[in-house]
């Protein structure tokens, strides 16, 4: 059975279909919010607020999303640039991968802020 080529019509679908599939490239307002790698730990991974990246560590850092890759930068500190390609983002969910060679996936979560305790009764 011969093969016959795709019409100019059938080709223009397929590339729509394609595209419709593809992310488009993720942004700073993607990632904003506090992740947790593990929801029962008291400590979050860390945070963005606007371009600002905090944490647990000490110095200030500046956060800038180029071409889906989440990059982190010392203001203060002697901190080595940091950076990672955004594999998925979502309110809740953020996948990230180290632009370091072998590095792991990082799987993090939006996870609820603990409850207040609620106020001692007397």
């Amino acid at each position: 059975m011969k093969r016959r080529p795709l019409s100019s019509a059938a080709l223009a679908l397929a590339v729509l279909a394609a595209a419709a599939q593809a992310q488009p490239p993720y942004t700073l307002a993607d990632v904003q919010g506090v992740w947790w790698s593990d929801c029962a730990q008291p400590a979050a991974e860390f945070g963005l607020d606007g371009d600002s990246f905090y944490g647990d560590f000490e110095g200030r850092f500046r956060a800038r999303v180029e071409r889906g890759v989440l990059r982190v930068d010392a203001l203060d500190a002697k901190a080595p640039p940091r950076a990672w390609r955004i594999l998925a983002a979502g309110r809740t969910r953020l996948v990230l991968r180290s632009l370091e060679p072998g590095a792991q996936d990082w799987t993090l979560r939006a996870c609820p802020e603990p409850a207040a305790a609620p106020a001692p009764t007397r």
